[in-house]
């Protein structure tokens, strides 16, 4: 049975007593994963009632990205500081769906486990220029993936949206 007090979304409103984003976690109904912006509510006494939240199922930031275009060729993701693939321009390859005690579930894939070879390469040439995750500053470069050049670029999501989430962007040096 759904009880939203239990729900991240509501935990976060009450304990931190503001609005915010929590982080990823599998949504009740379709246990699908995804963010939520909540906030607390207060009566005139200012005693906690209730929160509300909006959630976001992370395949729809995805499929925004999926819209955007870098070049002809180039393609957008976003990592959480777990390392794991929040969202992707190709949209269903930033999950994958796992069977645990019977129960279907969709799960985020980590960076390194990327079906992307080079989103796989890009990772491993960041690593080497920047040891913490996420990095603390914006990263361009050149790599290479199954014999071509690439251009990556890893920058900090934009300070003030409350997530330390990673912006990523490949792009074929040749297209």
């Amino acid at each position: 049975e759904y009880d939203p007090r239990v729900r991240p979304w509501y935990r976060q409103a009450r304990s931190s007593g503001k609005q915010g984003w929590t982080g990823v976690y599998l949504f009740f109904t379709d246990k699908k994963p995804g963010i939520a912006s909540a906030s607390p509510i207060y009566d005139h006494q200012n005693r906690f009632k209730g929160a509300v939240s909006v959630e976001i199922e992370l395949f729809r930031i995805s499929e925004f990205l999926a819209t955007k275009r870098v070049g002809k060729h180039g393609r957008l993701f976003l990592v959480n500081p777990e390392r794991k693939l929040v969202a992707y321009s190709e949209v269903d390859r930033f999950r994958k769906k796992v069977t645990v005690d019977g129960q279907t579930k969709w799960v985020l894939r980590q960076i390194h486990e990327s079906p992307d070879p080079e989103v796989r390469a890009s990772f491993a040439a960041l690593r080497k220029r920047e040891t913490a995750f996420p990095p603390t500053r914006q990263h361009i470069f050149e790599f290479e993936s199954n014999g071509r050049s690439y251009f990556a670029m890893y920058s900090p999501f934009p300070a003030g949206t409350g997530k330390r989430w990673t912006v990523g962007i490949l792009i074929p040096e040749d297209r």
